[in-house]
């Protein structure tokens, strides 16, 4: 486990320091827990002698990064649940009230034009299809839950593309014939 793992590093960062290693040497021998920055910057506390006050302000950093990345992390949920809320609205509205609306027109025997149609067929496909549109927006949803929990997806700049690339194809899936 990840607890584990930390006191493993940590036990052998100590026994590094007690050997007579510095202790940014001890932390550069785990690049995959302690980034470059941070040993640089013991590194360079160590050589000034004001080791203290550098992990101070490192620790002070890691605070207000993580603190940054929560509000970042919880700001995103806001625009999520507009987009699904949104998505729910207009399904409803293609879905039940479109089709008694054009109930209206053919009683009155009128062409519809053509957006019109176009907004019909896409209410049919709705109606017709919603319980599979589902499934493919809940299997897609998992797949991008696993293509983020893999290492070299979980970095900031590749997050954007991925909702990018569902938010372009999947509509192209779903609507993407037949008008």
């Amino acid at each position: 486990t990840d607890r584990n793992n930390v006191k493993r590093i940590m036990s052998s960062v100590r026994s590094r320091v007690l050997e007579g290693h510095t202790l940014a040497s001890s932390m550069e021998a785990f690049p995959s827990a302690f980034p470059k920055l941070y040993v640089a910057t013991v590194d360079a506390g160590e050589e000034s002698g004001h080791l203290d006050a550098v992990l101070d302000r490192l620790a002070d950093y890691t605070e207000s990064r993580q603190e940054m990345h929560q509000k970042v992390s919880t700001a995103m949920y806001y625009p999520v649940v507009l987009i699904v809320m949104a998505i729910g609205i207009v399904s409803g509205l293609l879905g039940f009230v479109v089709p008694k609306v054009v109930k209206v027109f053919q009683d009155m025997d009128q062409e519809l034009p053509p957006l019109t149609k176009a907004v019909l067929w896409l209410s049919d496909f709705i109606v017709n299809n919603g319980v599979y549109m589902l499934i493919v927006m809940a299997i897609i949803y998992f797949l991008i839950q696993r293509l983020l929990k893999i290492k070299k997806w979980q970095y900031r700049h590749h997050r954007p593309r991925v909702w990018v690339a569902v938010l372009i194809w999947t509509p192209c899936l779903f609507y993407g014939g037949g008008w």
